[in-house]
């Protein structure tokens, strides 16, 4: 079993525990593999998906790439999780901090309000996915849904940025 499908299932047995819509805070669900950890705030788990609060990752393996490899891999990251709901663009790599963001590539505008998707990315090995809203004022995040089929992908291919064996 994969690592994406193993933390599917561990959500979902978490999922089948307890009502989670009558919880007050989101449940989150974390799991440890050799290549790094993932850890998800789940709101609501359905028989084919979720819905997130948000999803990060730490990959040890990121911060043991040179740099000018780390830069690389940046390159592909729109190309790789182009299965997202939201076609993802490389926003800004800020080569001092060692971070890299990506966004929706065409975010929702509805009355004022831009949503979208943000992938950040720092060569420490921290990943974060998460949904924001803008109103103009202030940027908040906001819950967002993916297939479990997605969430097994995104596991994996996290994992698999490392490069370690």
């Amino acid at each position: 079993m994969k690592a994406g499908q193993r933390f599917v299932e561990k959500i979902r047995r978490e999922a089948e525990k307890g009502d989670l819509a009558k919880r007050i805070a989101p449940l989150l669900v974390g799991e440890e593999w050799p290549k790094g950890s993932v850890q998800a705030e789940v709101d609501c788990a359905e028989k084919l998906s979720a819905r997130f609060r948000r999803i990060q990752a730490t990959i040890p393996g990121l911060s043991r790439l040179p740099i000018e490899e780390w830069e690389s891999m940046i390159g592909t990251l729109e190309e790789k999780f182009s299965y997202l709901p939201d076609v993802l663009r490389l926003v800004e790599l800020d080569r001092v901090q060692q971070v890299a963001q990506l966004r929706s590539k065409e975010p929702l505008r509805q009355g004022g309000q831009v949503e979208f998707f943000q992938m950040t990315v720092a060569r420490t090995g921290r990943i974060r996915l998460e949904r924001l809203k803008n109103d103009g004022i202030r940027t908040v995040t906001v819950p967002f849904v993916l297939t479990y089929e997605t969430l097994e992908r995104l596991v994996d291919d996290w994992l698999e940025l490392s490069r370690e064996e």
